[in-house]
């Protein structure tokens, strides 16, 4: 599982890679003559050589990585001081200009422009290391409406690769969960948001939801967060008028609010996890309800979790065999 500042890592990693090999193999400058004596030209006294084809590519490939980079970086500093968030904006314009190679430059060496592009994204990820965390490490898992209804016994949910989590139900759900208990949903699909609906109020009669109260005793608690999602400041790519695209938004929220822990989102909408896979976003599916005592596992439509982009589950007890959650 990793952590925001441990994906930015991650992210690095990749875009230091990639610029060696476009700037050392890819990559020349030039130094402008000068063409008459005693002439002094003040300004960039070297630009970038035409690319070849190959070079294209990869600089095609590093805008656009870049650019993820950048954002996801934005989104995270978003409340940080406002010279943190211009010094983190002129380093993404440093590396930017670097990989575009559109103007003249001061930088004499390829080597230089390296050095340069390595430092700037340095100082983004140390931005980003130096945010608060208020739990660092406690793996905190943000469920949508689809994932609550599958198995809303939220006190049973466990996963193997967090012996101790939180669970954050975010506002977007909420608003999920009133929109299924409409008139127009099938029954059964209102009789389940409602009772989703049930739990939640019971769980506030434990305490302060939204500081966290316990659902398995030395295992979860559960929260609840009202704050909603600044489509201003998010990732560019986010839809507000897309019901998937704002629990994505909320839950890069939980992130910026826990930068040194991971934030798993919980679904089982392959559309969803295919744009959280875009985001940086991991993703599970939610475990798989316990059939009751006089219930059968089959009656009760138990199968074992399907694998994951970052988590790989041991099958359940039950229907072993089968792999594919039924949706």
């Amino acid at each position: 599982m990793k952590s925001a500042v441990e994906l930015i890592e991650s992210y690095r990693a990749s875009l230091q890679s990639q610029l060696r090999e476009f700037l050392l193999d890819r990559s020349s400058l030039r130094q402008h003559e000068i063409s008459r004596p005693g002439l002094i030209i003040v300004g960039p006294d070297h630009s970038w050589m035409a690319l070849d084809p190959d070079g294209r590519a990869l600089q095609a490939k590093l805008l656009r990585e870049h650019s993820r980079f950048a954002s996801l970086v934005q989104t995270l500093l978003r409340l940080s001081p406002e010279h943190v968030r211009r010094d983190a904006a002129k380093a993404t314009e440093v590396v930017h200009a670097i990989i575009e190679q559109s103007e003249r430059t001061y930088t004499r060496t390829t080597e230089e422009a390296l050095d340069e592009a390595l430092e700037a994204l340095r100082e983004q990820v140390e931005a980003v290391e130096a945010l608060y965390d208020p739990a660092p490490g406690e793996p905190v898992f943000v469920p949508d409406a689809n994932a609550v209804i599958w198995n809303p016994d939220l006190e049973q949910w466990t996963f193997d690769a967090a012996p101790r989590f939180s669970i954050v139900r975010s506002s977007t759900l909420l608003g999920e969960l009133d929109d299924l208990k409409m008139p127009r949903r099938g029954e059964s699909v209102r009789e389940k948001a409602e009772g989703a609906i049930r739990r939640i109020k019971e769980y506030a009669r434990r305490g302060d939801i939204y500081a966290g109260v316990p659902l398995k005793a030395d295992r979860s608690t559960v929260r609840m967060t009202a704050a909603e999602p600044d489509f201003e400041n998010t990732l560019p790519w986010i839809d507000p008028t897309i019901k998937d695209d704002r629990l994505l938004a909320a839950c890069l929220e939980i992130v910026r609010e826990h930068p040194h822990s991971p934030v798993v989102l919980v679904t089982r909408d392959v559309n969803l996890q295919n744009k959280a896979r875009h985001a940086g976003i991991p993703f599970v599916e939610p475990p798989t309800r316990r059939p009751g005592p006089r219930t059968s596992a089959r009656a009760a439509g138990v199968v074992p979790n399907r694998t994951c982009e970052f988590f790989r589950w041991r099958p359940q007890a039950g229907r072993a065999a089968e792999s594919t959650s039924r949706r």
